[in-house]
């Protein structure tokens, strides 16, 4: 998941030049708006950096998706409305804690479109500690993206 944290960085940062109002958020077992750190960044921004912003981790550092999307949820309540489209990057690995689906739910009620790209094979989505399944029903798409090719063929699917 590291190396596709600095694949999903170098996407965000060159997307923000084209989405107007584009913002972005990191989450481990805490979640950070981190929309500022990405506009004042160079290029080639160290993924390590992100972990540093207060609130990305809030507890063990260990991946809890319940905890990072049911903070997102009470914090960040406006980052979402009817026009948004949100993007989560990530493995779905919950490190058998809560999957949060619920707060996922908040989240895709007020969005217009929730697509996942994950950076795993989907051959392993369904092991024992990833909540992708659940994960699935709420989301618009869910792609493999492990590559540029992967990542083409996604964007091809939204648009």
């Amino acid at each position: 998941v590291a190396e596709f944290a600095h694949f999903t960085l170098m996407l965000l940062h060159a997307m923000r030049a084209e989405l107007a109002g584009l913002r972005a958020f990191v989450f481990v077992d805490g979640v950070a708006d981190v929309t500022r750190v990405l506009e004042e960044a160079e290029v080639d921004l160290d993924p390590r950096l992100l972990v540093t912003v207060p609130g990305v981790i809030a507890g063990d550092g260990h991946s809890d998706y319940g905890r990072a999307l049911g903070a997102f949820v009470e914090r960040y309540d406006g980052a979402v409305g009817a026009g948004t489209t949100v993007l989560i990057t990530g493995d779905a690995r919950t490190n058998l804690r809560g999957s949060g689906v619920e707060s996922l739910r908040v989240i895709r009620h007020r969005c217009r479109r929730l697509y996942w790209f994950n950076p795993e094979p989907a051959g392993e989505w369904d092991d024992p500690d990833s909540a992708l399944a659940e994960y699935r029903e709420l989301c618009d798409g869910v792609f493999e993206v492990r590559n540029l090719s992967q990542l083409a063929a996604a964007v091809a699917a939204i648009i």
